[in-house]
C-alpha cells in the first residue's frame, strides 16, 4: 500500500493533507495550465451560517414523527424505509422530509424556506466568493436552497453572479461565461425546490448533460457534501471514470460511505483532510490566492465613496429638514464601520501577501510605494524581499534586483520561487551560466515538483548549454510534475520540433498544450508557424493564426508571424503590412518584428530609405541581434553598395554569434565579390560549413568559389556532392554539378542526367531561397 493510502470496502484511494490541495490549486501553478477546479457544496458548508444541516433536521423530524405517530406506524415506516441505524436515518433525508410534511406539502416549503431566510454568510462565503470572482475556478454545484453564496458574491465583490435553479433556465446558461455561475441542482429557496424522495429521485436530462461539460473541464472540490440524495450522487456514480479528478474533503471520516468510497476510487480522486470546516478550508483558499489585499482595497474604495455620498445626504438633509440629528445619521455610520471592524477581525492583516496583492497590476511607482511599505512592515520576509527583486528587474536595476534576491534567499535558503527567480536572473541578464545553474539546481533540491523550476531549467539545458539529452529529461519531469502544464508542453513541442525534428511528436505535444490553454496565444501562434514551416498546410496555419490574435489582440510576436505568412505565403501586401505595422504598436522595440519590417520594406515596397530607418531601429531595440545586424549588412552592401559600412556590420553580426552559418556565409561572399581577399573568403566559408555542415547555401557557394577562384576542381566535386547529398533537389547545385561534368569531368551523358533533373524540378515548382526573415 502507498504512503498516503487507505484501503476500505476493497477499494484504496489516496488520502491527502489540506495543504496537497491549496498546492494544486496555487496560482503560480494555475496560470500556466488550464487547471480549473469548481466546488460541490452540500448542507454541511451552511451550518456555520446558521442553517441546520441536513443530519440536524433528521434528527428534528425523526423526533416529530416519533410523537405525532404511534410506536407500531413508525417502526413500519422504518422497515419499508429500510432504515436500521442512525447512518441510514441520514441517508434518507428526503424520506424524513416527505414523511415529517405528509399532512401538509406547503408547510415543508414553508419551514425550509424560514430556515434558511436568516441565515448570514460566514466568513467562508466571503472567501468563496473573491475565490470565484478573482480566479478561473468560478462555478459552484450545489444541493442547497439558501442564498448565502450569491449573497456573499454580490455583497463582497460587488458582482453579479449567474444563479440557475431551474431547468428551462439551463438553456440560457453560457457555462464559460466569465460570470461566476451557481447551478441549483434542487432548486432555490424561492423557485422549484425539490426535497421529496420522488423530486430528489434523478436528475433531469438537461442537468447531466450541463453537468457532463462541467467535469470534464473542471475538478470537483466537495465540501460538506454527505453523498446523500439519490439523484446527484447517482449521477457522479454513473460518470465516475469520465470527469477531472474530484477532491473530496471530508469532516470525520467516518462519514465516508461505500458509496462515497467507490465513487472516488473509481473517478482516480483522493479524500481531503477538511476537518477545520468549511470556513477554515475557503479561508485557506483565500489566504493562498492572496485575497486579502484585494478585500481591504475594495473595502477601503467601498468606504471612501460611502463617506462622500453620506456627505451629500447630510447636506442636501440640512438644507431640507432642520430638525434632522446628526446622532441618526452617526450610529447608521458607525453600525457600518463595526461591520466592516468585524470583517476585518475575521480576515487578519499580518501577512505580507495582503499588502503585496495584485502588485503587478500597478503603475511602477504605485508598487515602489506599496514595496517600500510592506518592507518597513515586514523586512525579513522572503515574500516581500523577493518581491522587490523582480521590480527591480523590470526596472532594469540590476544591481539592485541582485541585492535583493540575495536578500531574499538569505532570508529563506529554501524557498525555491525565489532560488528559481534567481537562476532566472542569472541566466538572462547576468550570462552567468555557472552560477545559474547552482540556482536552478537549488531551487530544484527544495522542491522537486516544482513545474516553473523545472521547465526554466530545461530551457537553459537547451539555449545556454545545448544539453539537448539532459533538456529532454527536464522537459519530461516538468510534464510529469503536472501534466496540464501549458507552458512547457508548448516548450516542449518546439523543442521537438527544431532540436529533435521529431515533427509527428511535436505536433502532439501542441495539440497537447492547446488543450490544457485553449486562449493561450503563444502556442497558438507558435502551432500555426508549426503548420505553415513544417506541414504547409497554409489553411489550417492561418486559422490559427487567428485564433492565436483573437486570444490576444496586442501579442506582437503572432502578430509579426501571422505577417510574414501573409507577406510570404499569401502575398497580400497590403493586408502583411497592416499586421506588420500592427505588431509594432503592440511592441515598439521588439527587434524581430522591426527588423522583418525592413526586409518587407526593401523586397516588396523597394522603399529603401524607410527600410534602413527600420533596420536602425530594430539594431537600437537588440544591439546584439545577430540575424538583423547581418540582414542590414546585405543591404548597406546590396542597396547601399556601401561596403566600409557593410563590413563594419558583418563583423557585428559574427561577433554578436559566431556560429551564425547564415553571416559567416555571406561574409565570405562579400569577402570574395567586394574585396576580392579569397584567403579570408576561404576561412569564412569553411567557419559558415563548420558552424552548420547542412548549410546548402554555404555548401553551394563554396563550391563555386573552389571552381572559379581556386580552380581546385577535386575539392569542387567533393563539395557539390556534399550539397547534393543534403539537398538532393536544390535546382542550383544540380544546374552547377551539370555544368562541372560538363566542362572538367567532358562526361556529357552525366552532365545531362543532372540537367534534366534540375529542368524537372522547375517545371514542378519555382526556385527558392531560404528566408531572411527573423522567427
Amino acid at each position: 500500500m502507498g504512503k498516503g493510502e487507505k484501503t476500505r470496502y476493497g477499494m484504496t484511494v489516496p488520502f491527502r493533507t489540506l495543504q496537497h490541495l491549496l498546492q494544486e490549486m496555487d496560482l503560480d501553478l494555475v496560470q500556466y495550465t488550464a487547471k480549473r477546479f469548481c466546488f460541490v457544496l452540500g448542507a454541511g458548508a451552511s451550518r456555520t451560517s446558521g442553517i441546520p444541516s441536513g443530519q440536524n433536521l433528521v434528527d428534528q423530524w425523526d423526533e416529530y414523527i416519533r410523537r405525532r405517530d404511534s410506536q407500531k406506524e413508525y417502526e413500519i415506516w422504518q422497515r419499508e424505509m429500510e432504515i436500521r441505524s442512525k447512518q441510514d436515518q441520514y441517508a434518507h433525508y428526503s424520506d424524513y422530509y416527505q414523511k415529517r410534511f405528509e399532512e401538509d406539502e406547503a408547510e415543508g416549503h414553508t419551514f425550509i424556506r424560514n430556515v434558511t431566510a436568516q441565515a448570514e454568510p460566514s466568513a467562508g462565503y466571503l472567501a468563496l466568493a473573491n475565490v470565484m470572482t478573482g480566479t478561473a475556478n468560478n462555478i459552484v454545484l450545489t444541493t442547497n436552497f439558501d442564498k448565502l453564496v450569491e449573497t456573499s458574491i454580490f455583497r463582497d465583490t460587488a458582482q453579479i453572479p449567474w444563479v440557475i435553479s431551474t431547468e428551462e433556465e439551463l438553456k440560457y446558461l453560457d457555462l464559460y461565461a466569465d460570470y461566476p455561475k451557481i447551478l441549483k441542482l434542487h432548486g432555490d429557496m424561492f423557485n422549484n425546490m425539490r426535497n421529496t424522495t420522488e423530486e430528489t429521485q434523478r436528475l433531469d436530462l438537461s442537468w447531466k448533460e450541463m453537468l457532463k461539460d462541467v467535469l470534464k473541464t473542471y475538478h470537483p472540490v466537495f465540501i460538506g457534501y454527505a453523498g446523500n440524495d439519490p439523484g446527484l450522487m447517482g449521477y457522479l456514480e454513473s460518470v465516475a471514470g469520465q470527469i477531472k479528478r474530484p477532491y473530496w474533503l471530508y469532516y470525520r471520516e467516518d462519514e465516508l460511505t461505500e458509496r462515497i468510497w467507490r465513487f472516488v476510487a473509481n473517478s482516480q480522486g483522493c479524500f481531503v483532510d477538511g476537518r477545520i470546516g468549511f470556513d477554515g478550508v475557503l479561508m485557506h483558499l483565500f489566504d493562498r490566492f492572496h485575497f486579502q489585499k484585494a478585500y481591504m482595497e475594495q473595502a477601503k474604495e467601498r468606504e471612501q465613496v460611502f463617506q462622500a455620498k453620506w456627505q451629500e445626504a447630510k447636506d442636501a438633509l440640512t438644507k431640507l429638514l432642520a430638525d434632522e440629528t446628526e446622532s441618526r445619521k452617526d450610529q447608521n455610520l458607525s453600525d457600518d464601520n463595526s461591520m466592516r471592524e468585524s470583517v476585518a477581525q475575521i480576515i487578519g492583516q499580518e501577512m505580507p501577501e495582503i499588502w503585496l496583492y495584485n502588485l503587478w497590476n500597478y503603475r511602477p511607482e504605485e508598487q515602489k510605494r506599496l514595496l517600500d511599505a510592506a518592507l518597513v512592515k515586514f523586512p525579513k520576509s522572503a515574500y516581500v524581499l523577493g518581491s522587490y527583486a523582480l521590480y527591480w528587474e523590470d526596472q532594469h536595476e540590476m544591481d539592485e534586483a541582485e541585492k535583493y534576491y540575495q536578500r531574499a534567499i538569505e532570508a529563506d535558503s529554501k524557498d525555491a520561487k525565489n532560488l528559481g527567480n534567481y537562476a532566472n536572473f542569472l541566466n538572462l541578464q547576468r550570462q552567468d551560466y555557472d552560477k545559474a545553474e547552482e540556482y536552478y539546481q537549488r531551487a530544484i533540491e527544495a522542491d522537486p515538483k516544482r513545474a516553473n523550476t523545472l521547465g526554466n531549467y530545461a530551457i537553459f539545458l537547451k539555449n545556454q548549454r545545448q544539453d539537448y539529452d539532459k533538456a529532454e529529461e527536464y522537459y519530461q519531469r516538468t510534464i510529469e510534475a503536472d501534466p496540464k502544464h501549458a507552458n512547457t508542453l508548448g516548450n516542449y513541442a518546439n523543442f521537438l520540433c527544431d532540436q529533435r525534428q521529431d515533427y509527428d511528436k511535436a505536433e502532439e505535444y501542441y495539440q497537447r498544450a492547446i488543450e490544457a490553454d485553449p486562449k493561450h496565444a503563444n502556442h497558438l501562434g507558435n502551432y500555426a508557424s508549426f503548420l505553415c514551416d513544417q506541414r504547409q498546410d497554409y489553411d489550417k496555419a492561418e486559422e490559427y493564426y487567428q485564433r492565436a490574435i483573437e486570444a490576444d489582440p496586442k501579442h506582437a510576436n503572432t502578430l509579426g508571424n501571422y505577417a510574414n505568412f501573409l507577406c510570404d505565403q499569401r502575398q497580400d501586401y497590403d493586408k502583411a503590412e497592416e499586421y506588420y505595422q500592427r505588431a509594432i504598436e503592440a511592441d515598439p522595440k521588439r527587434a524581430n518584428t522591426l527588423g522583418n519590417y525592413a526586409i518587407f520594406l526593401k523586397n516588396q515596397r523597394q522603399d529603401y530609405d524607410k527600410a534602413e530607418e527600420y533596420y536602425q531601429r530594430a539594431i537600437e531595440a537588440d544591439p546584439k541581434n545577430a540575424n538583423t545586424l547581418g540582414n542590414y549588412a546585405n543591404f548597406l552592401c546590396d542597396q547601399r553598395q556601401d561596403y566600409d559600412k557593410a563590413e563594419e556590420y558583418y563583423q557585428r553580426a559574427i561577433e554578436a554569434d559566431p556560429k551564425d552559418a547564415n553571416n559567416l556565409g555571406n561574409y565570405a561572399n562579400f569577402l570574395c565579390d567586394q574585396r576580392q581577399d579569397y584567403d579570408k573568403a576561404e576561412e569564412y566559408y569553411q567557419r559558415a560549413i563548420e558552424a552548420d555542415p547542412k548549410d546548402v547555401r554555404a555548401l553551394g557557394n563554396y563550391t563555386v568559389f573552389l571552381y572559379e577562384q581556386r580552380h581546385d576542381y577535386d575539392k569542387t566535386e567533393e563539395y557539390l556532392q556534399k550539397a547534393l547529398a543534403v539537398a538532393p533537389d536544390c535546382i542550383t547545385n544540380l544546374e552547377n554539378y551539370a555544368e562541372y561534368l560538363e566542362d572538367v569531368r567532358h562526361d556529357a551523358k552525366a552532365a545531362q542526367e543532372y540537367r534534366q533533373r534540375a529542368e524537372k524540378l522547375r517545371t514542378e515548382q519555382d526556385k527558392t531561397t531560404p528566408s531572411d526573415k527573423n522567427s
